[in-house]
């Protein structure tokens, strides 16, 4: 049997309690706090208790972070540290547990809390050494039965950033320069190399940016930085965490060889909160607020960018903006049904300044992107989630000397079901289907034009793209010191009439060494898009054959 502790944690996020007598004011500064708020943490309303791990010796101790909504139920549980087998069983029990829900001055609201779970061995039974009894007698004995889960309360004010893979914004809001941006701070970690100072591309353990995927709440996004300035194009509000995967990645991020960049919203607070930012080139804001008696959540936020004014007393001639929006609205139609709308996007826009007053485009990039879902929960362990997304992508390059536009529409379905305390499964399928519209602005005769502009003609052209993949994944307890998760993902890529089926396996698996020693390894084989390369007398392969390998080639 395990014993579990309720740890109340403040991480400094907008809604996140701790299990003191005050809560966080919803502003900027973390560390603020209102004495005359009364805080009620959740308590623990199901038995909590956690079966020894079969074939585990010795005491363990596992670190959970549960994701409370309103209802007191656990949305979502993350491992904060632990060492198998005793971190699995620990996250298949965590799932079914209840609580009910925290209060802040009477109103419940969604709280993030750590639980800590100590594994001790069961005691082994000795058969008693006694004689026979001599006589027989009435003896009265007194049994004493204690609570089928004991919780214990602590507070913890603080806590060290364990700087990984994963970047919650609570951790990041702790390390100087990100500005609390999750996305900032995927740039100091040793595998990520960026390009060059306020460019929005890195290589992750060498693979070059053409290489690499960003996604936001699983939608693919072209790019997570503005130029220059190196703001991301979410507003850090809305992102919970960051997850950067090296290869091999999981099942469910595909088509891309490199790393995946892998972003996750925040989860709706249901309570009337905001946050604001004034800096010397940007403003920005969030709010959210409840509809439909507390059912509904809907959650809003902007940042613009005023550095045009603040460059022309520096630069006159150079103009430089950009700006990004937030719109997220969830309705609960039940305890096991919920619908979703997720919009954002965002603009980049640098030019010069002419002197008649108009202003020559450099470059002008940007992208929208609506998402409609539907989630439920299947069981206590299993939940169920259908997409559809919308949105455009653009380019456009020396005063629409050169113009690329994409159109994309993807419909996708998501499963995750706990199997067994050794047992877990993912799985998904999708379906995305694009409109390239590529064009070379100006006059040019293609007869008289360089090889260059007629190699880009014939080898990007205005077309339709398909691309549709399924995939799955395990994860298998398969000994007290080996866990392993293999996936599997088939995607079919189509270009124009061209088609190519691919198979990705993926493989990797944890070998517990010592108490404090874990040596993870992973083998897997991706497959993409052949990414253009701009031309330069440094290429080794012609215009054409870059080109080509992009626009042409589905694989």
């Amino acid at each position: 049997m395990a014993a579990v502790v309720l740890l109340g944690t403040r991480t400094g996020g907008a809604g996140e309690l701790d299990a003191s007598a005050s809560a966080e004011t919803p502003d900027s500064s973390p560390g603020t706090r209102r004495k005359t708020d009364v805080v009620i943490p959740p308590k623990v309303l199901s038995d909590t208790s956690v079966n020894y791990p079969e074939g585990a010796q010795g005491q363990a101790t596992v670190m959970l972070e549960l994701l409370l909504d309103v209802r007191g139920e656990v949305m979502d549980v993350r491992l904060f540290d632990g060492e198998a087998p005793f971190d699995d069983v620990a996250l298949s029990a965590a799932v079914t547990w209840k609580f009910q829900a925290g209060r802040v001055n009477g109103e419940k609201r969604a709280v993030r809390i750590r639980f800590q779970v100590r594994f001790e061995p069961p005691a082994v039974a000795l058969e008693p050494d006694v004689s026979d009894p001599s006589s027989v007698g009435r003896v009265d004995t007194t049994q004493e039965t204690t609570p089928v889960a004991e919780t214990i309360e602590v507070t913890v004010l603080e806590h060290e950033p364990k700087l990984a893979r994963s970047l919650s914004r609570a951790d990041v809001r702790q390390l100087s320069g990100t500005f609390g941006d999750p996305f900032c701070a995927i740039e100091s970690l040793p595998e990520v190399t960026p390009i060059g100072s306020g460019m929005p591309f890195f290589y992750v353990r060498g693979a070059p940016p053409g290489n690499v995927g960003y996604f936001v709440d699983g939608i693919r996004v072209p790019v997570l930085y503005q130029v220059f300035v190196g703001q991301s194009v979410s507003h850090p509000a809305f992102v919970d965490r960051v997850d950067l995967y090296g290869s091999p990645f999981p099942a469910r991020c595909g088509r891309f060889t490199g790393g995946i960049v892998a972003a996750e919203t925040a989860a709706p607070q249901y309570r009337v909160h905001g946050e604001a930012s004034l800096r010397q080139y940007d403003a920005g804001a969030m709010l959210e607020a409840l509809f439909a008696d507390g059912r509904g959540s809907a959650m809003v936020s902007a940042r613009y960018s005023y550095t045009a004014a603040v460059l022309s007393l520096i630069v006159p001639e150079l103009s430089l903006s950009y700006w990004d929006d937030e719109a997220r609205a969830r309705y609960e139609l039940n305890d096991v049904d919920a619908v979703e709308v997720f919009a954002f996007g965002f603009k980049d826009f640098a030019g010069n300044e002419e002197l008649d007053g108009s202003v020559t485009t450099i470059w002008d990039i940007g992208f929208h992107r609506l998402d409609l879902r539907f989630a439920h929960r299947l069981s206590e362990t299993g939940k169920v989630r259908f997409a559809a997304t919308g949105g455009i992508d653009f380019t456009i390059l020396g005063d629409e000397e050169a113009t690329l536009r994409n159109r994309l529409g993807r419909i996708r379905a998501e499963l995750s079901e706990v199997l067994s305390s050794e047992l877990s499964l993912q799985a998904g399928a999708d379906v995305l289907l694009e409109s390239y519209d590529v064009s070379l602005g100006g006059e040019r005769d293609p007869e008289e034009g360089n090889a260059d502009d007629r190699d880009f003609d014939d080898g990007c052209p205005s077309r339709w793209d398909t691309t549709g993949g399924v995939w799955a994944e395990l994860a298998l307890q398969a000994s007290r010191c080996i866990r392993v998760r293999p996936g599997l993902r088939l995607d079919l890529y189509g270009s124009d009439t061209n088609r190519r089926l691919a198979a990705s396996l993926r493989l990797s698996a944890d070998f517990l060494l010592s108490s404090r020693i874990t040596l993870t390894s992973g083998v897997g084989l991706a497959h993409q898009r052949p990414s253009l390369h701009c031309p330069c007398q440094a290429c080794s392969r012609s215009w054409m054959n870059c080109s080509e390998a992009f626009c042409r080639a589905p694989v």
